[in-house]
């Protein structure tokens, strides 16, 4: 046996023709010894080796995981970063949300003009407040109702003719004046605009519509036409003229009357007109703010004749800067 501090490494074997003597087998068990030593100094050198193999594949391996481990860590510190980003973004997206929701509200509490959503079938979806009280409901009772509901068939039928129209061509249609007369003898103007609107697709899923009620303008206009023709009546038979005048006695708007019955002529009247400045006027203007008529005198020079006028003026309603008046020739 190949023995080593009482431990067997191997076996040497020898076969002889001869008997062994004593002095050969204590020469075997010596150099016995120093095989064993030699085998386990090259097991021990093996394993020595076969370790420092095994570590270095394991540092390596640890390293390749220490390696894939910071990779991983530097991944989540940029997926939390992302993810705190779309946070912030999503936080100011819903505040924006929120708001714009807000303003919507508003804009369908408060807008005097009536809005009106409607799909794809020209079915209603939504109205403002306006619109449901124009028509005597609750904004939630009007959905899914179209024109036919509320309009005289004929007009219901051109509104859908023409909503159709736009859905198909996607185009705005703005400003289009109509007269409603209903059943009971009621008349309304309504001046529309309807604007197709899409998906996040971009497909056209509705169209939305801006009504607003003009039958107080048709009817001032209606006013004002029957008003200017009295006052062209008047103004075409009489010896007097119609005209605007602002703060630094400029005439506009001027309309002449019958001024050829006081036998002046009638080219020289209107050159000397609109060549006279109305100090008279201008000092009476700057100073009248009443907002009720008011009258002046004022004289003009025609062809060596004098002409007298009686000016009867009242500030413009709505051009501050401005009076509408009439003045009359006076005669002895």
């Amino acid at each position: 046996p190949l023995m080593l501090n009482e431990s067997v490494k191997g076996i040497l074997e020898l076969a002889s023709f001869h008997v062994f003597r004593q002095q050969d087998l204590y020469l075997v068990e010596k150099i016995a010894s120093s095989i064993a030593s030699t085998v386990g100094s090259v097991r021990i050198a093996e394993e020595t080796n076969r370790l420092l193999t095994e570590s270095l594949m394991n540092g390596e391996q640890l390293q390749a995981q220490e390696e894939e481990m910071r990779q991983n860590m530097e991944e989540m510190q940029t997926i939390q970063e992302q993810m705190q980003r779309q946070a912030k973004e999503m936080s100011k997206t819903q505040e924006s949300l929120v708001l714009e929701k807000s303003m919507f509200l508003v804009l369908m509490e408060n807008m005097p003009d009536r809005l009106t959503y409607k799909d794809n079938d020209c079915k209603i979806i939504r109205v403002n407040s306006s619109k449901a009280v124009r028509f005597k409901e609750k904004p939630e009772e009007m959905i899914g109702k179209t024109d036919f509901d509320y309009f005289p068939t004929e007009h219901a039928q051109r509104a859908m003719d023409q909503e159709k129209e736009l859905l198909r061509i996607g185009l705005p249609m703005m400003d289009i004046q109509e007269k409603v007369v209903f059943p009971d003898g009621e008349v309304m103007y309504n001046n529309t605009s309807s604007i197709p609107f899409k998906n996040e697709k971009g497909e056209i899923v509705g169209s939305f519509c801006m009504t607003k009620d003009i039958t107080h303008t048709k009817i001032t206009e209606a006013q004002v036409a029957s008003q200017n023709k009295i006052l062209h009546y008047f103004t075409s038979s009489m010896p007097m003229f119609s005209y605007k005048i602002d703060r630094k006695g400029v005439i506009k708007d001027f309309l002449l009357g019958n001024i050829e019955e006081a036998a002046f002529d009638t080219s020289q009247f209107v050159d000397a007109l609109f060549s006279t400045k109305f100090p008279d006027i201008d000092e009476v203007i700057s100073v009248n703010q009443t907002g009720e008529f008011f009258t002046v005198n004022n004289t003009i020079m025609v062809g060596g004749n004098k002409m007298t006028f009686k000016h009867h003026l009242l500030p413009d309603p709505i051009f501050q800067k401005a009076h509408w008046g009439f003045a009359i020739l006076e005669t002895d």
